[in-house]
């Protein structure tokens, strides 16, 4: 049996097959880039969010909590404290202690952690659609080349004989090389998509967690400088 040989397949192959090739080649290192950049990205947000949920500290420290060593000052943590921080100050400086403005305040607050927790959970979400694409189309890439190959093999069965039917056999097998290709593509883009999505859905469950932690620290604030104060907690689920 002649051994394989991938460079005289493509330089045998037809224009048709070698785009169809090139574009799952450029699918496959696109898609591990993002599996091995997401990774990283994945474990440092699950790891600094749950060390956010074991500091004992209050909102109001978290200036110095996101500065010591160690620190990664983009992780969704992190930027859900300081933006939930600065609208607790924005709001405490318009605060008019003649007027009982907490529901105001507290509504504002939980807003303000719904849509950040939103927005660095769609951050850590970005790309991952592309496995899903991958994980999709390569196997469809990988037939169509395949159907294509065969088709463009069977043109030249006219006129063989029994014996040089042997010189078109290489390239039915090598049109076949597409499908596994494909298959490639998209086998570990699809484990991937599927873990990556795991791994969000926990950081997003942390995410809550510590953002509702914050409300209620907020709101044992808020409540304790409230005007006429009557005692009565409101509700703090974010």
């Amino acid at each position: 049996m002649a051994e394989f040989d991938i460079w005289l397949m493509l330089s045998r192959s037809t224009l048709i097959i070698r785009i169809d090739l090139a574009i799952l080649l450029a699918m496959s290192l696109i898609s591990w880039a993002i599996i091995l950049m997401k990774y990283i990205q994945f474990r440092r947000a699950d790891r600094a969010a749950a060390a956010d949920l074991r500091w004992p500290g209050d909102i109001q420290d978290v200036h110095g909590h996101v500065r010591k060593p160690g620190r990664h000052k983009d992780s969704p943590s992190t930027l859900l404290a300081l933006e939930v921080f600065s609208e607790f100050k924005r709001l405490s400086a318009m605060q008019n202690h003649s007027v009982d403005n907490a529901p105001l305040i507290m509504e504002s607050i939980r807003q303000t952690t719904r849509d950040e927790i939103a927005a660095q959970t769609d951050r850590l979400f970005s790309t991952l659609p592309f496995l899903a694409t991958c994980a999709n189309a390569a196997p469809l890439l990988g037939l169509f080349g395949t159907v294509w190959g065969i088709m463009h093999s069977f043109q030249s069965f006219e006129g063989l004989t029994q014996r040089s039917l042997a010189a078109v056999a290489p390239g039915m097998a090598e049109a076949l090389v597409t499908t596994a290709l494909g298959l490639i593509v998209a086998i570990p883009a699809t484990l991937a998509h599927n873990v990556l999505l795991g791994r969000l859905s926990g950081i997003e469950n942390k995410l809550n967690r510590l953002g509702a932690r914050f409300v209620r620290q907020i709101e044992a604030k808020v409540m304790k400088e409230r005007p006429h104060a009557d005692g009565v907690a409101t509700d703090v689920r974010t």
